[in-house]
């Protein structure tokens, strides 16, 4: 009787599982090993433990663990199961184009660019081919249309390369979703949408905009259980348990993650947010547009005269890209205290030769605890890298109040009213203040300006207004704003279409030297 023959799929992950026996085989205890010397035995039981922690750190963004497991992967593959230059298309058929699935040919699409553009490889494909320019999602027929279009070649050492990734994120990497973690994107989620049984819900974040690869999946629902739990491995804090729900950590690269799981969300789902795709952090970089040296140069002024700044933006819109780069105006003689959630903003990186340390809440440090203890550190400049808890918003006023030369801070308000009221809620919540008039009057004279962030639905971010807050004379809680400058959009250009007041030009020039407020009015009279 004729046995039907298994098809590539098939045949690609009998080859993976006995890849993995070859590798779990090295770490156990063979027979011969009762031969070695006590030298010897010592020497293969350090190999083992290397092993074994490379195997753990695959998937977590440890560039070494990968290359040293896909090693190991390349040598079975060669040495033990004979895949060779005349072999190797039989085991997956790069000259069968019309044979492979849809992801496997976007997978070779992203790898053939990878090879000349790098970590560019994805925004390169997708200029190339001209996706997701109207639409928004990555169909598996319009994959296969291009790549049945180009046919792109691929040598012997190529195909084995791209073998071997594939089997690597199989089994120890982040399945579909591994490569796409290399490239300049802005963000990959997954089991954000309904998929059926294939799981086909990637998502990718891309120069602002929200795409859905639809032509790929992580093929079954144990897999993206696999790929959610392995990606929040690396220096994991805390159990990631059904009883909580979700977990927010970090990659190896520096990369945000947030791993959702139910009951408490209604699928296994995670959020990676990455922080590489901006090549420069300064402010002439990242405002760009007609008339940008009018919010360039007014923040640069309000910096160096030690103004207290919100910048406010919906996700996504560059907050936290721009406080970097503010960082970078503030004087040099200055020590910068920062907390966050997490290690996003990499200040030392940026500014390696700044007196600044960054602290984090952890599981047994509260974001409240870590601020208190920020001012035994001879810090000048307190920095929050967002303002997303009551406790956080009370005691960055107070932190501005007492606490430091002046602050900065991120926060998701979509007004500068709601900025106020939120702050002011915060501070009554907390127990700070009893009446909503007095904290209104504290919040409003602590923060004096906000910059407000917006990404526009082609993915273009910038800043939509730089917005003064004046608190009330008759310290009664009210007070009133004024946009400085604003973004027009019929004419796509920044405008200057109020002064600063009186008060607060006052106390910009009591905060600047004589040199400095010279040169800075000069500047501000002439636009």
């Amino acid at each position: 009787m004729k046995t039907e023959r298994k098809s590539y799929q098939e045949e690609l992950t009998a080859l993976s599982e006995r890849v993995d026996r070859k590798i779990r085989k090295l770490l156990g205890n063979s027979l011969e090993e009762s031969l070695f010397t006590q030298k010897e035995k010592e020497q293969r039981a350090i190999l083992k433990a290397e092993l074994r922690n490379y195997l753990y750190q695959s998937g977590t963004g440890n560039r070494e663990a990968k290359v040293r497991v896909k090693g190991m992967i390349r040598d079975i593959l060669t040495e033990e199961e004979q895949v060779t230059r005349e072999q190797i298309d039989q085991v997956f058929p790069f000259q069968m184009p019309g044979k492979l699935c849809a992801m496997h040919q976007f997978q070779l699409l992203l790898f053939k660019e990878e090879q000349t553009q790098g970590a560019d490889g994805f925004s390169a494909l997708l200029e190339k081919a001209e996706w997701a320019v109207q639409e928004n999602r990555i169909c598996s027929e319009e994959v296969t249309g291009i790549y049945l279009s180009w046919l792109p070649r691929f040598d012997f050492l190529e195909k084995l390369e791209f073998l071997t990734q594939l089997i690597y994120s199989m089994l120890y990497g982040l399945g579909s979703v591994d490569s796409l973690l290399e490239q300049h994107v802005d963000g990959v989620s997954g089991g954000v949408s309904s998929g059926g049984e294939e799981e086909a819900s990637i998502w990718i974040q891309w120069r602002g905009r929200s795409i859905h690869l639809a032509c790929l999946k992580f093929g079954t629902k144990e897999e993206l259980i696999r790929v959610c739990r392995r990606i929040c491995r690396f220096e994991q804090a805390a159990q990631f348990t059904s009883e909580k729900g979700y977990l927010v950590c970090e990659l190896a690269d520096g990369s945000r993650v947030v791993v959702t799981r139910p009951p408490f969300s209604e699928s296994w789902s995670f959020f990676v947010r990455k922080f590489d795709t901006i090549e420069k952090r300064e402010l002439g970089y990242l405002i760009q547009g007609k008339n940008a040296q009018l919010p360039i140069g007014l923040l640069q002024g309000l910096i160096t005269a030690r103004t207290t700044l919100a910048v406010t933006g919906e996700q996504g819109s560059g907050k936290t890209t721009l406080l970097v780069a503010l960082i970078g105006c503030i004087s040099s003689e200055l020590n910068l205290r920062i907390q966050e959630m997490n290690f996003e903003m990499h200040i030392r990186n940026y500014y390696p030769d700044r007196n600044c340390l960054t602290f984090r809440e952890t599981a047994g440090v509260s974001t409240q605890q870590g601020l208190d203890l920020q001012k035994k550190t001879d810090g000048s400049v307190n920095i929050l890298s967002e303002v997303a808890t009551h406790e956080a918003g009370s005691y960055m006023i107070q932190m501005g109040m007492t606490a430091s030369l002046f602050t900065m801070f991120t926060h998701h308000a979509t007004t500068t009213e709601n900025l106020i009221y939120a702050l002011r809620n915060s501070l009554l919540i907390c127990g700070q203040f009893g009446r909503e008039e007095a904290a209104a009057q504290q919040v409003t004279e602590v923060i004096a300006f906000d910059v407000h962030l917006v990404k526009d639905r082609r993915g273009r971010r910038y800043i939509e207004r730089i917005t003064e807050i004046c608190p009330s004379e008759k310290k009664d809680g009210c007070f009133t704003v004024q946009n400085i400058v604003c973004w027009n959009q019929e004419e796509e250009m920044y405008q200057l279409v109020c002064p600063i007041s009186v008060q607060q030009m006052e106390r910009i020039r009591q905060n600047m030297t004589k040199e400095e407020w010279g040169k800075w009015q000069e500047w501000y009279e002439i636009q």
